[in-house]
């Protein structure tokens, strides 16, 4: 069933067994160096790509709001606040990040979201 479903995702067709294979070595290479990696690095990564993808998100979801005049309020605080709590995470990460201490981080992720909100709002206005 694997090779089914890569198939279909990468447009190969079934009946050609060397694009078969090639598609599943590329597969078992990244999996192969994904199990000398630390878990906790490899949770860390997951979590910062799914705070990412959330943010995006959240921000495409502020800047609609403004844009069509409605409520914008919600979606920007939690825009903001979550950009916030992201930027800390990455700033404290040992494995990640800069390894600052928390107060630090935390202070440094304000500020710089801070500096984003106001970048976004100029380009709004614009």
């Amino acid at each position: 069933m694997t090779h089914m479903s890569l198939s279909k995702f990468r447009n190969v067709s079934c009946r050609h067994f060397t694009k078969l294979v090639s598609l599943s070595l590329v597969v078992f290479i990244v999996g192969v160096i994904l199990t000398q990696l630390d878990i906790s690095t490899i949770f860390n990564c997951s979590g910062l790509a799914l705070q990412t993808i959330a943010l995006i998100i959240i921000w495409m979801t502020a800047a609609y709001s403004i844009q069509e005049s409605t409520r914008h309020w919600l979606s920007t605080i939690s825009a903001f606040l979550m950009t916030t709590v992201a930027l800390a995470f990455l700033f404290n990460s040992n494995s990640l990040g800069l390894s600052l201490p928390i107060p630090l981080a935390t202070v440094s992720a304000v500020f710089i979201s801070i500096l984003w909100s106001f970048f976004l709002k100029s380009r709004m206005n614009s």
